[in-house]
């Protein structure tokens, strides 16, 4: 009776390890491809994205836009960088590219980050939506 207690005991603890080391393996791999998707978007074109966001509101920005990224998908590597624009009136705007991080792409995430990608001269696309989870 105590050799199977201690058996079990073990497999809890090695199942306890395992879920541990997954999680924080991932969280390499997601905090990975978040960097990369904002390195994506920030040197694109030199720069032009974060030049072209200044340009659209010169003189009217109350700070430097926040960026952030959101993993969309781990398995195939899409990611959505939020570039967050206070304005001086109080208001606040969300340009939103959705970054493939397989082929190196851009793509426009609202209409927002579809005016400044057109307006670089990328190729008009309609916003692509967040994919449903699995």
């Amino acid at each position: 009776m105590k050799l199977d207690i201690r058996r079990a005991l073990v497999l809890v603890l090695m199942g306890a390890v395992l879920v541990t080391s997954y999680v924080w393996l991932q969280g390499l791999f997601d905090g990975g491809d978040t960097r990369k998707a904002l390195r994506l978007v920030h040197e694109y074109r030199a720069g032009a994205i974060d030049a072209a966001i200044a340009a659209r509101h010169a003189g009217h920005l109350a700070s430097p836009p926040e960026w952030e990224a959101e993993i969309l998908s781990s398995f195939w590597g899409h990611v959505r960088v939020h570039g967050r624009v206070f304005l001086d009136d109080g208001r606040a705007l969300d340009y939103q590219f959705d970054t493939n991080l397989s082929d190196l792409s851009i793509h426009p995430g609202n209409e927002e980050g579809k005016a400044v990608l057109v307006g670089l001269g990328v190729a008009a696309a309609t916003p692509t939506a967040a994919p449903a989870s699995p």
